[in-house]
C-alpha cells in the first residue's frame, strides 16, 4: 500500500476513514481462521511513527434494542469490558509479535460510542484499562508493551483527528 494513502474501513454502521497510514488491517476479520481461541481487536492501523489498535464498541447503533444497551452497560459497569479490552490488545500484540512487527510503538484506541457516558466516565475508564496494561518498560524489556491508552466517542474521535475520521452510514445515506 502506497505510503500517505487514505484508506477506509467498516465496522458495521461505521465507516473509517486513515489517513497518511502505510496500511490498514480489518484485524479481528482478518485472522479469525488463524487464531484460535485468540481475541483480537477490530483494526490494526500502520502508521509511520506508530501502530494503532483499535476496538469498536457501538451499544448506539440504530438497530439496537434497549435490552442489547442495558446488557453493554452492565458489562462497562462491572469488569467485564475492561477484561475483554484487555484480552484483545494482548492476544493481538501476541500475534503481531509472532509476524514479525516489533519495531514502532502502539497506542491502544477505544471508540465507544454510547451517547449516556459523560468525559468523567470516559477518563475513568482511560485509567481502568490503563492500570490492566503495563505502559511503562520493565528493566529487561527492550521495547514498551502500549504506549497509550485512549477512549473516544465519536465527536471526540473526530475532533481528536489525529487517527482518522468516522462516521456513522445510515448517516450518510449509503
Amino acid at each position: 500500500m502506497a505510503r500517505g494513502k487514505v484508506h477506509k474501513l467498516e465496522e458495521r454502521d461505521l465507516r473509517f476513514t486513515f489517513p497518511g497510514a502505510n496500511g490498514a488491517r480489518h484485524f479481528d476479520s482478518e485472522v479469525k481462521e488463524h487464531r484460535g481461541s485468540m481475541s483480537a481487536v477490530d483494526f490494526i492501523i500502520d502508521y509511520p511513527t506508530f501502530d494503532l489498535f483499535v476496538e469498536v464498541k457501538d451499544p448506539d447503533v440504530p438497530s439496537a434494542t434497549p435490552e442489547r444497551r442495558a446488557k453493554f452497560v452492565a458489562k462497562l459497569n462491572s469488569d467485564v469490558l475492561i477484561t475483554s479490552l484487555v484480552r484483545k490488545y494482548r492476544d493481538s500484540w501476541i500475534y503481531r509479535w509472532a509476524e514479525g512487527h516489533r519495531d514502532k510503538p502502539i497506542n491502544y484506541a477505544v471508540l465507544l460510542q454510547l451517547g449516556t457516558l459523560d468525559h468523567a466516565q470516559m477518563i475513568g475508564l482511560v485509567d481502568r484499562l490503563g492500570a490492566e496494561l503495563p505502559k511503562d518498560r520493565a528493566p529487561t524489556w527492550t521495547q514498551g508493551f502500549v504506549s497509550h491508552v485512549a477512549f473516544f466517542n465519536m465527536t471526540a474521535w473526530n475532533r481528536f483527528g489525529r487517527y482518522g475520521q468516522v462516521q456513522r452510514i445510515s448517516a450518510l445515506g449509503s
